[in-house]
């Protein structure tokens, strides 16, 4: 566990110049995760999976991220095999309901799910109700007010229960800081209540209707400028890409593994969205595994000593 005793060291005299520092940052350079799932056939992030594409890429993964529903219980014997095995785990979860979560209604589930990701006794992120801003909730769900009271009020049980163990990770989308409609930041708890900021960013092209292709800086650069200016440790949590013409994607995937060294070495950590998802009849095939020359590109870019910190 010599890489990730070293992540856990937080103060900054050892940290790469002008970059924040804090709990789980890495020493130089920017850890190197996925979400694993390329079949959508079964739980995201199984062993076979996760050993699978390692296998591929000749390298261990940073980190390994899975989604879990609100009324799961979390942490499971997954992100135990991940610590045992020397990655660190980003839990997704997800809840919807702001308002009920403000009240303190379902205190005794928070305090339950404080209690065990408290005695999972390793630090562990914890990307809590990402997307926010995404339209499908902000139509339904809540107001800025409410979410951050929301985050706030179970922040604070996971304190009272004594899970500082816990990495907050706040995840709105990178298209909204483009749209700004909603703008995210008003969605932001806090600097006290928010260890990393992150956000998810795609190129939807050609699949989606009415896009454009994008390069990876396109895609979130106007996240990476506000970010920048929150002084805390930055985190791509999902990013995709699809195929178009043949060569196009694994472009794409060199093209950012330049530009996060480059442009944006505030950034210290990466998860790709390694799986296949379809709705409302369209076909998003974010896979690695969507062509060879796909995997190969990102194959090197995790190659890369600066993915290796």
């Amino acid at each position: 566990m010599v890489l990730l005793a070293s992540a856990l060291a937080v103060p900054g005299s050892s940290r790469a110049a002008g970059r924040p520092s804090g709990p789980l940052t890495p020493p130089a350079g920017a850890w190197f995760g996925a979400v694993v799932n390329p079949n959508r056939a079964d739980p995201d992030g199984t062993v076979a999976e996760v050993t699978a594409l390692e296998t591929a890429i000749g390298r261990r993964l940073d980190i390994d991220m899975r989604f879990y529903g609100f009324n799961e219980s979390i942490p499971t014997q997954d992100e135990r095999w991940d610590w045992a095995n020397g990655r660190l785990s980003l839990v997704t979860w997800g809840v919807n309901d702001t308002i009920r979560l403000a009240s303190g209604a379902v205190d005794p589930w928070l305090r339950a799910q404080a209690a065990r990701m408290r005695d999972f006794g390793h630090p562990i992120f914890l990307r809590f109700y990402h997307e926010m801003d995404g339209d499908r909730r902000v139509r339904a769900v809540h107001t800025p007010a409410d979410y951050i009271a929301a985050w706030r009020h179970v922040h604070d049980v996971f304190e009272a229960q004594g899970a500082s163990n816990v990495v907050w990770v706040w995840c709105p989308t990178a298209w909204k800081f483009k749209t700004r409609s909603p703008w995210p930041p008003t969605y932001y708890p806090g600097d006290a209540y928010v260890d990393w900021v992150a956000a998810d960013g795609y190129n939807w092209y050609p699949a989606k209707p009415g896009t454009q292709w994008r390069s990876f800086q396109q895609v979130f650069q106007p996240f990476y400028d506000w970010a920048v200016t929150t002084g805390k440790p930055i985190m791509y949590a999902e990013y995709g890409v699809l195929e178009d013409t043949p060569g196009r994607k694994a472009q794409w995937f060199r093209e950012a593994q330049v530009v996060l060294q480059t442009q944006m070495s505030q950034v210290q950590a990466v998860i790709y969205f390694d799986t296949r998802v379809v709705k409302s009849g369209l076909t998003f095939d974010w896979r690695l595994r969507s062509s060879a020359g796909s995997m190969a590109a990102w194959t090197e870019m995790a190659s890369d000593s600066y993915f290796n910190p």
